[in-house]
C-alpha cells in the first residue's frame, strides 16, 4: 500500500492509502479521525505528532473512479539551488553576505 493524493469522485483533491493490487483506496480522513490538509500535513501529522494512521476496513472505493494527483500540489516554498542558477527564497536576486 502507498500514500497518494488523488482527485476525489467529488472532483475534491485527496490524501489516500492506496492498494495497487486491488485497484482501490481509501481517504486518509477515514484512517486519521480530524485530518485536514495534504500530503505534506499528513507527513507532518505521522512524523512530528506521532499520529497513526488507522487499518482501512472494508474493500475501499474503486481506483477507477478517480485520478492521480501531483503528491505536493503546491510547494511550501519557492526556492532555486541550481549550480549558477541559484535564487534565495524571499524572491530577491541575490543572496545576503554572511558573515
Amino acid at each position: 500500500m502507498r500514500l497518494a493524493s488523488l482527485e476525489s469522485t467529488q472532483g475534491q483533491p485527496i490524501v489516500a492509502l492506496v492498494d495497487l493490487d486491488n485497484e482501490n483506496y481509501w481517504p486518509v480522513t477515514d484512517l486519521l479521525p480530524g485530518f485536514t490538509g495534504d500530503m505534506i500535513d499528513l507527513i507532518r501529522q505521522l512524523t512530528e505528532q506521532g499520529a497513526q494512521l488507522g487499518a482501512p476496513s472494508g474493500p475501499g472505493l474503486p481506483l477507477s473512479q478517480t485520478r492521480p494527483l501531483a503528491p505536493i500540489s503546491k510547494p511550501r516554498r519557492d526556492c532555486h539551488r541550481h549550480p549558477g542558477r541559484s535564487r534565495p527564497c524571499d524572491g530577491s536576486t541575490t543572496f545576503p553576505e554572511i558573515g
